[in-house]
């Protein structure tokens, strides 16, 4: 009879177990379905608000950043369920988290570089420092991003080369084609000309240009004036505010506008001296 009352106390307690464990893992699949739901959505939502005019550009952010977060929260969910069920089953703990935690510091250790590179990427990432199509400056390195992950960046430059750039050793970052952009141009003029003349022509040429190219010229360029003496010349600086890309494209056609311009008024531009080789006997 004893011996029954113990068979009968050993399975109500390995149910009661079951059950705990069942409610354990039930709950553990339910908070990570929320988590991941919701992480998705608020991403989605942070990522619209942050870059309202290029919405590919927040749906591929929000995309990286949520499959981020999703595996993160589920492994740790799985991880913290799994942990619990083995402490209700009734294994010792400590030498498992013991074992986990010796095997993480050689991780550690053995995968610094590559520690680093995840989490600088997704930092990148995060903070929307560039992204895929955009122009920009790493390390002396120019060209525009043709593709990024966590542990990575590649440019391709103007030669055509395809940069590769781990994320880990990404100082200061110059983004050319983020929010707008600026052609600075400076035109030379000679020293024997009316520089109010040429600052008035320069003008005339800047709003002309202005009223031609609304969609890629957002304010009216300005005129700074005089920005240095040279030799044979005085410099005069033109900045124009422009979409992002579009200053190099400006600033090709303001010079363009200004040597007809000046051609026309017949206001000298000074050309490069030219040293003819001397032959030695």
């Amino acid at each position: 009879m004893s011996r029954l009352l113990r068979s009968f106390h050993s399975l109500a307690d390995i149910a009661d177990r079951m059950v705990e464990i069942t409610v354990i893992l039930f709950i553990a699949l339910t908070l990570t379905y929320l988590v991941v739901r919701l992480t998705d959505f608020a991403f989605r939502r942070l990522s619209r608000a942050a870059d309202a005019l290029r919405p590919e550009r927040a749906a591929q952010r929000a995309k990286t950043l949520a499959a981020i977060s999703r595996s993160t929260i589920k492994t740790l969910l799985i991880s913290l369920s799994c942990l619990i069920t083995l402490g209700k089953v009734g294994i010792d703990l400590t030498p498992i988290l013991a074992s986990a935690g010796i095997l993480g510091i050689a991780i550690g250790f053995g995968a610094q570089n590559l520690i680093k590179d995840l989490l600088s990427g997704f930092f990148i990432v995060l903070e929307d420092q560039y992204g895929v199509g955009d122009m920009i400056v790493i390390n002396d390195k120019s060209g525009i991003v043709e593709a990024m992950n966590l542990r990575i960046t590649r440019l391709r430059n103007l030669d055509g080369d395809l940069i590769t750039i781990p994320n880990g050793t990404i100082g200061a970052v110059a983004n050319q084609s983020k929010g707008w952009s600026r052609a600075v141009v400076d035109v030379g003029v000679s020293l024997q000309e009316n520089v109010d003349r040429a600052l008035f022509v320069l003008s005339e040429e800047a709003k002309l240009l202005y009223a031609e190219w609304p969609e890629k010229i957002l304010e009216e360029p300005i005129i700074l004036g005089v920005n240095e003496f040279q030799a044979n010349r005085i410099s005069i600086r033109l900045m124009a505010k422009t979409l992002p890309m579009e200053q190099w494209n400006v600033g090709r056609e303001i010079r363009r506008r200004i040597k007809n311009a000046f051609d026309r008024e017949g206001i000298e531009i000074p050309g490069m001296a030219i040293v003819s080789p001397q032959l030695k006997n």
